[in-house]
């Protein structure tokens, strides 16, 4: 699944459209949902001050798109600011001027999802959004796919004689675990004047330098294997990994982990070991990306070539389209682009393939020029769905 499990509870429990009965057989009518999308602000007043005005220009846009005649309607919209503004109090950032909004230098931006049935989730996201506010019958969900696309990760940073351990979530960096060698060297036992080089003790056998070196080889294989087994557990079966550190350490290591790991890891130059906190978001991201990207561009490659072998591939909107309303997407990858250009139908898109089990992710930028000749949405089909229009009509482009 490409979204957290709350998120896509909240969007499979708030996709209907109609009306529907209650346990007494009345009917009632679906819940609206307020999508909000922010990005961080500072803790200067000065910017805290622009920072609300927008939150507020954002409501009234929402609020605006409402009938003045449908008066429950409106209280069930003015519920939902005064939710997601308590909420919002409640995490240190306050439409009261009084009060910076310090909690948000924590992450680059934040959503939340509030329906008039009172179901509430909120997230923060590791790429500042656009300002929205959107009033509808479900959620707004692809704002969220863009912005996550290259997040959570755990990072490596290793050389000779140290390694930490760290994960990205939401744009925030969080610490693990911090391991070392033990720099130190025993010499021989000497009388008189210091040791030369390669002094030993007499007996026969390793100088006191070849054991030293010896020893810092198997330390430092040992560093390698205990990292390796510490990653293992942390990434899971899913997590991306980005190594940095030392370059050549940082290469052995990517090149000695197990299959199943090596294929979601990345090296970054940018990475060093002692890198500042507030560098290694972006590094990462940046590798994240690359990462991305290259896992797209092989599986636009695969689909390619399936969509004139076993057709278990679509291309363009209207063809994943078919194919989502048959439940038939694996796998799902939008150019942004095309969202912009088609925001409503690539939204129901998106949500609909969600709903089916299909993974939903949005392309990298060095993946969009590919995809965008195909009408900028590839599919990933279980099975063959005749499509809507011809595979040989260049790109397949939306209606």
């Amino acid at each position: 699944m490409s979204v957290p499990t709350d998120v896509f509870g909240f969007i499979k429990a708030h996709h209907l459209t109609s009306a529907r009965a209650d346990e007494g057989g009345v009917a009632v009518a679906p819940a609206q949902v307020l999508s909000v999308y922010v990005p961080s602000t500072t803790d200067d007043h000065t910017h805290a001050y622009g920072w609300r005005m927008q939150l507020r220009h954002a409501f009234a846009s929402a609020r605006n798109g409402i009938d003045e005649r449908a008066v429950s309607e409106r209280e069930a919209f003015e519920a939902c600011v005064r939710r997601i503004e308590a909420r919002l109090a409640d995490a240190g950032l306050v439409p009261d001027e009084s009060v910076p909004p310090s909690f948000m230098l924590r992450a680059p931006g934040w959503m939340a999802l509030a329906a008039t049935d009172g179901e509430l989730i909120e997230t923060r996201l590791a790429v500042a959004p656009d300002w929205s506010a959107t009033w509808g019958e479900h959620a707004v969900i692809m704002p969220y796919l863009v912005a996550m696309r290259a997040d959570d990760a755990v990072i490596v940073l290793i050389d000779h004689a140290h390694a930490t351990i760290a994960r990205l979530l939401r744009g925030v960096v969080h610490p693990f675990e911090t391991l070392a060698i033990d720099d130190a060297i025993e010499v021989g036992t000497h009388m008189g004047d210091a040791p030369r080089a390669g002094f030993h003790t007499g007996t026969r056998g390793e100088t006191a330098t070849d054991s030293a070196q010896r020893q810092r080889r198997n330390d430092y294989e040992q560093l390698i294997a205990t990292v390796q087994r510490k990653l293992a557990v942390i990434a899971g079966a899913t997590a991306r990994i980005v190594i940095g550190g030392a370059p050549e350490v940082a290469a052995h290591f990517l090149a000695t982990l197990p299959g199943s790991l090596a294929t979601r890891a990345v090296v970054s130059e940018q990475l060093q070991l002692h890198s500042p906190f507030a560098e290694i978001p972006e590094a990462v991201q940046a590798a994240l990306m690359d990462l991305l990207t290259r896992r797209q561009l092989e599986l636009l490659a695969t689909l390619e070539r399936r969509a004139h072998l076993t057709r278990n591939a679509a291309f363009g909107l209207e063809n994943a389209e078919a194919a989502a309303s048959a439940g038939a997407i694996e796998r799902l990858i939008i150019a942004e682009s095309v969202w912009r250009a088609y925001p409503e139908d690539i939204e129901a898109l998106a949500q609909q393939a969600l709903r089916g089990g299909a993974d939903v992710e949005v392309a990298s930028p060095a993946c969009a020029d590919a995809l965008e000749a195909h009408g900028g949405v590839a599919a990933e089909l279980r099975f063959v769905v005749p499509p809507r229009v011809p595979l040989d009509m260049p790109g397949a482009m939306p209606r």
